[in-house]
């Protein structure tokens, strides 16, 4: 715990900061123990006025209505911010709202008027455009399978995989990555029956 604080102020991640906050006050919900976060709350007042912070708050929000997207990097790929890309993709969901593009790249809005340097990092805009509305609302109800087996078999903290899962979605495609399927699939491997059936 003491590393991971030190890694958020050390890289200055706001993203960061807002995931383990939100943990601690659903530790604080699960635990029995609410009250303490009116303690705390003067504590995340401060860490929200902090240079680093408000700074990439400000130019986070800033940044909502002024879409260039003539800009390239040296790569020749501009990337949009989070929550411009969350714009993006969510423009995308609304095209394609049940089933989504799939891997259909050229099928998107930007690739489709010429736009195809720009790249988004939302995860779960991402995840919309894709996969629609069907395979999104599959993953979630999995997710939270899989976060209340964990809560049954081994702390009754997992809901926390929920916050972390989504927190972080909120900027990167994590949820691809083989350790991250890992954790949302647990519940698919996590009953006795299933490990006998697979044995």
């Amino acid at each position: 715990l003491v590393m991971f604080i030190i890694t958020l102020f050390s890289t200055q991640s706001t993203t960061g900061i807002m995931i383990f906050i939100i943990m601690i006050i659903v530790w604080l919900i699960i635990n029995g123990k609410f009250w303490i976060s009116f303690i705390l709350l003067p504590i995340v007042i401060y860490i929200f006025q902090l240079p680093f912070v408000q700074d990439k708050l400000l130019n986070e929000w800033g940044n909502l209505d002024n879409f260039d997207l003539s800009k390239t990097s040296s790569s020749g790929i501009y990337t949009l911010g989070r929550m411009q890309s969350l714009i993006i993709n969510w423009q995308e969901f609304l095209q394609h709202p049940i089933i989504g593009l799939g891997g259909w790249r050229g099928g998107t809005w930007l690739n489709q008027f010429g736009y195809d340097n720009i790249s988004t990092i939302s995860g779960i805009g991402e995840m919309l455009a894709m996969y629609g509305a069907i395979m999104t609302s599959l993953f979630l109800i999995l997710l939270f399978k899989s976060a209340r087996a964990i809560a049954k078999t081994m702390s009754k903290n997992g809901y926390l995989l929920i916050v972390a899962i989504i927190g972080m979605m909120l900027s990167y495609s994590l949820w691809d990555h083989p350790v991250y399927i890992c954790f949302w699939m647990f519940a698919l491997y996590s009953h006795k029956e299933q490990y006998k059936k697979v044995n």
